[in-house]
This record gives structure tokens, C-alpha cells and sequence, in this order.
């Protein structure tokens, strides 16, 4: 069990510095961090997100400490104004260039899209012709999180429920992103995992492609290596770790469905699709009495490559991330979201942005995670104490 835990761990996508506070604006922890995850030859995708500024000297050292990382850095690009993003936007086109120009693969994340402000066409425009430009041939495209008042500081209430549901892109603004995309030679991916898995040419560590007609699948070069994955199953020795770490579930091969959702009607499933307990298909089915988070089924699913759900399980907002199961386990917080195992220290300080969901919550400077290997050592580790390893 040993050899196969530790592989499936060394292969969790991890993101670095990813909840409050830009990875560049505590330079020296985003570059500790990954030379960790070097040294211990961490094999699956590692990443940083950022709207800051990377010049030619901090590129050139990402560069060598992550050559032998699989290292992308999502670059959030808007051209939103300067009362909702006070940021420089052409320090993020040149950041774009002075990574490519040092062999760092880049994926520019346009984000996020307001329909009265950056959603209009000639700021759309803009934003593809400077992506061009800088010779981008691939991007992310993902909505609003919230609706036109979130910019006039939304009720409380309502800013959280709203902004937490799901990213937001009116037909109208689809269609100019989409003719933009062509004239532009600019391929879209709808989802980070999906743009990210491109880049890679390896299937996404979330299942999108059992919602093809979301997320755009057949405009994907990817979409049929995906498609092989919709009846994978997941080594046995990993179902019978969760079963030993404490998982409480039932393990189902059932035909797979594709989602039939229409995307006008996005909002009205009340299931994630990362964890959905709606379809059939192989899954991983928590006991409805076992309390889990979002960050229990993705952990679930990162190791064993099948959905991990729980029927009713939805974002209520609030802490999704923390993993209960596993950190009652280890006897501290495990953190995972949709697409990403975290590796974060949280500032209470970032650049102002005014959409930020963040400032619904008190935020407070702390740590999060560790490296992936440093948590497989705390398993092993509490496994052996509980007399629990028989390999």
C-alpha cells in the first residue's frame, strides 16, 4: 500500500500561495515552496496564480528551479478598470512575455468577466489582440462571480450566495468570445483544469468531460483522450486506504452518464460537477451520516481518479476546503479545492480588488498545507502508530 499511496500522492496537482495574498507579493515563500517540491521530485502539475508582476530576473530563477517540475503559472488577465482592479495591465502582458522568453509554459486566465465593464466588445477586443500580442495561443475564460452590484459592495448576505455558485457568462458576451477566439487563433478552455490538462496533454483532475456541453469539449483537442477516462477505475489498494483513514462509502460501477444540463440552466442544478452525486458512473459514495467537505471529494478524487460525492453535497460557502475526514486523521487541516491541493500562507493583504469574495470573510495571515510528500510521511506515519499498513 505503501508504494502505491506514495505514488498517488507524488501526482496531486498543487498549487502554491493560492488563497489570499499573490504568490509574487511574498516572492521568497512562493520560491521556498517550490524548491521543496523540486527537491523531493514532485511528479504531478504544480502551479502559482497571479496578477502580479513577474520581470525578467524573478522568470529567469522560476525557471531554473522548476525545470524539472511539470510548472505552469496562470497569469489572471481583465483590463478591468482601475476602481475595481488596481493593478497595471500591461505589466501582466509583459509578465506573459518575459516567461515565455524564459521556457516557462504560461496560461493567461481572463478573468473575471464583467458585462458592463470588460465584457464589452471593445474591451474584449483589447484583451485577445494584447494576448496575441504577446504570443498566447491558449487561454482560460471563466465568468463573474457575483452580479453587477457585487462592483457597489452587495448585501453581505447575498454577495455570499451568490458569488460562491458559479462563474457567470451571458450568451451575448459567449458569442463575441468565441468569433474572437477564431479571428485571434486563440483556443478557449471553459474550466482551470481543463486549460491546465491541455497544456499537458493529460486528462483534468476534474471530471468536465462528463459535462461536455458546459465547458465546450468539442472545441478541446484533449476531449477524446478524456473520454477514456469516464470508466477508469481506481486501484484497489486505494480504496481500501480511504476505507482505513476513515472514509465511510460505498464504492459504485454503474454504466457513466453524460450531464444533460443545458447551460442556460447552470444555476438551477443544485449538484458540483466535480463531485456529482446526480449521474451515474464509477464514484466513490460517502455515507450520507459521514460529515465531509468538498475538500473531502476532492482529495478522493486527486488519489484514485473517480468522483468522490456524497448525495446532496453543494458549495454552501463558508470552509468547503478543509477535508475532514483525512485532517482528523492526521490531526491537522488538509486543504484541497476543485482543482488544486494547497500549499498557501494566507496575507491579510492583496492588491484591493473590489470583486475579491474574499472580503465576506475576516482574514487573517496563516499556513496552510504542507508539501505532498510531507503529508504522505504523516499518513505513513499515523498509519503505522494505528497498526494499520499491512505492506
Amino acid at each position: 500500500m505503501k508504494t502505491t499511496l506514495k505514488k498517488a500522492i507524488k501526482n496531486i496537482p498543487v498549487c502554491i500561495n493560492n488563497y489570499y495574498g499573490d504568490p509574487v507579493i511574498q516572492w521568497d515563500n512562493t520560491i521556498n515552496k517550490l524548491k521543496k517540491l523540486a527537491d523531493e521530485k514532485h511528479e504531478g502539475i504544480v502551479s502559482i496564480i497571479t496578477r502580479g508582476f513577474i520581470n525578467d530576473e524573478k522568470a529567469k530563477e522560476l525557471a531554473e528551479i522548476t525545470k524539472n517540475l511539470k510548472f505552469l503559472v496562470i497569469v489572471s488577465v481583465s483590463e478591468l478598470p482601475e476602481r475595481i482592479e488596481p493593478l497595471s495591465h500591461k505589466e501582466r502582458y509583459q509578465t506573459i512575455k518575459n516567461l515565455k522568453k524564459a521556457g516557462i509554459k504560461v496560461l493567461p486566465n481572463v478573468r473575471p468577466i464583467i458585462p458592463e465593464e470588460n465584457g464589452r466588445p471593445e474591451v474584449l477586443e483589447s484583451i485577445f489582440k494584447n494576448l496575441a500580442d504577446s504570443g498566447v495561443d491558449h487561454i482560460i475564460i471563466s465568468g463573474f462571480r457575483g452580479d453587477d452590484n457585487l462592483i457597489d459592495k452587495m448585501d453581505l448576505d447575498k454577495k455570499i450566495e451568490w458569488s460562491l455558485r458559479i462563474k457567470i457568462i451571458t450568451p451575448e458576451i459567449n458569442k463575441i468570445i468565441n468569433d474572437l477566439s477564431k479571428k485571434y487563433n486563440i483556443r478557449l478552455s471553459r474550466r482551470v483544469a481543463c486549460g491546465v490538462a491541455t497544456e499537458f496533454m493529460k486528462i483534468p483532475d476534474n471530471p468536465y468531460y462528463l459535462s461536455p456541453q458546459l465547458v465546450g469539449c468539442d472545441s478541446c483537442p484533449n476531449y477524446l483522450m478524456c473520454q477514456g477516462a469516464i470508466s477508469r477505475l481506481p486501484d484497489p489498494k486505494l480504496i481500501d486506504f480511504l476505507r482505513k483513514v476513515g472514509y465511510d462509502f460505498e464504492y459504485t460501477i454503474e454504466v457513466p452518464e453524460l450531464c444533460q444540463v443545458e447551460p442556460t440552466k447552470r444555476t438551477e442544478c443544485p449538484s458540483c460537477c466535480t463531485a456529482c452525486y446526480i449521474n451515474k458512473g464509477p464514484k466513490i459514495r460517502i455515507n450520507p451520516e459521514q460529515e465531509i467537505t468538498l475538500g473531502d471529494t476532492a482529495f478522493i478524487r486527486f488519489l484514485t481518479g473517480v468522483i468522490g460525492t456524497q448525495d446532496g453535497i453543494y458549495d454552501p460557502g463558508g470552509d468547503t476546503a478543509t477535508a475532514k475526514v483525512i485532517s482528523n486523521f492526521v490531526g491537522r487541516p488538509v486543504h484541497l479545492v476543485n482543482s488544486w491541493y494547497v500549499w498557501s500562507r494566507q496575507l491579510n493583504k492583496c492588491y484591493g480588488c473590489t470583486y475579491c469574495i474574499t472580503e465576506a470573510y475576516k482574514i487573517e495571515e496563516k499556513d496552510f498545507g504542507s508539501s505532498p510528500e510531507d503529508l504522505y510521511n504523516e499518513i505513513v506515519e499515523k498509519m503505522e502508530e494505528k497498526g494499520l499498513l499491512d505492506d
